[in-house]
């Protein structure tokens, strides 16, 4: 059976968690841009029940 070496091991490892960080990246990019949303969206509802 042919093993991995131990630079190949840590290769892949530094490969997922880099992988895992920009899903997170991305995840947190779009929670902050629904937030930025909903906030904009609840402005425009107070402006029309303030002005209708």
């Amino acid at each position: 059976m042919n093993h991995p070496s131990s630079e190949e091991i840590q290769l892949r490892a530094h490969q997922v968690m880099d992988g895992s960080l920009e899903n997170s990246r991305r995840i947190l990019g779009l929670t902050i841009d629904l937030c930025i949303f909903f906030v904009y969206f609840y402005v425009f509802l107070c402006f029309l029940i303030l002005f209708y």
